[in-house]
């Protein structure tokens, strides 16, 4: 998927595409092997105990927020789809779950860790690049930010590292 026209259309689409298709997707993806746990482990331990993640794109949150909260982390996650979000509130009930477009987030509050699993590839390029004032916005001093891209448009198939 190389062309940047279908890219824009497929991005344009994918909030009411997973809230109409999201509870088979999340079915889907749950009786899938986890290939990326390694990655999501070294991101849990990078974190303070206790400490505190921004999962944005969260879906359903099945594995990676289980994986987090099992971690003993804190997780706020926000999903614009509420079908998806509903399925994590179902899940992990003392965790924070936020309906919201992860493009327009503004939650006034740091977070230890700031991720974006599976869902920052969505973006249109540039919505990607306007996603690192976000990342930086609700990152606190000496946080991690992970995520995962895909290979049309960018450079980067995955970051871990320190906020400067």
């Amino acid at each position: 998927m190389n062309d940047p026209h279908q890219t824009t259309e497929l991005a344009d689409r994918i909030i009411p595409h997973y809230e109409r298709h999201g509870r088979d997707w999340e079915a889907d993806r749950r009786a899938l092997r986890w290939s990326d746990k390694p990655w999501h482990d070294r991101f849990i331990a990078a974190l303070p105990k206790g400490g505190t993640v921004l999962d944005l794109g969260c879906g359903g949150g099945d594995p990676v927020a289980l994986n987090m909260e099992a971690g003993g982390l804190r997780v706020t996650g926000v999903d614009a789809s509420p079908t998806l979000t509903a399925l994590c509130r179902e899940r992990m009930p003392d965790q924070e779950w936020i309906v919201a477009d992860m493009r327009a987030l503004s939650l006034g509050r740091l977070f230890d860790g700031v991720l974006a699993w599976d869902s920052f590839f969505h973006l249109k390029p540039d919505d990607q690049r306007r996603m690192f004032a976000i990342f930086a916005d609700h990152a606190a001093p000496s946080a991690f930010l992970m995520f995962n891209t895909g290979h049309a448009a960018s450079g980067l198939n995955l970051t871990l590292g320190a906020h400067a």
